[in-house]
């Protein structure tokens, strides 16, 4: 169906203003302690979401697909991923972090997708 994956969209300006003030100081919070957060993705385009969905792409242990659903709070403008610049998906504790700092500011981050976090 695909030929190639569509492009992936990292700029924070693409998010909806509710969700991009938040989602900075998420980052901010997360420099504060230390961290080197890197902002992977944050629009989504409907063409990625079903190339993504399609590929039913998994986590390192094989779980559950990561893009597990057509309905992406990405498409909404209302999620970031976030990986370290240093470590990317590697660091439990940068992402354990991200959750606490997240929470701190009215968001989520998910179980299965600990980089993804979305306004709750």
């Amino acid at each position: 169906m695909f030929k190639k994956e569509p492009a992936r969209i990292s700029n924070v300006e693409a998010l909806k203003p509710i969700f991009r003030e938040a989602f900075m100081q998420i980052l901010e919070g997360m420099r504060n302690k230390g961290w080197d957060p890197r902002v992977f993705e944050t629009l989504r385009m409907l063409e990625r979401q079903a190339y993504l969905y399609s590929i039913g792409r998994r986590g390192k242990r094989g779980e559950r697909p990561v893009t597990w659903t057509m309905n992406s709070k990405h498409i909404k403008g209302i999620a970031g991923d976030v990986i370290s610049k240093k470590d990317g998906w590697s660091n439990k504790k940068f992402f354990d972090d991200l959750a606490l700092v997240a929470a701190e500011h009215g968001c989520r981050t998910l179980p299965g997708d600990r980089c993804h976090v979305e306004l709750e």
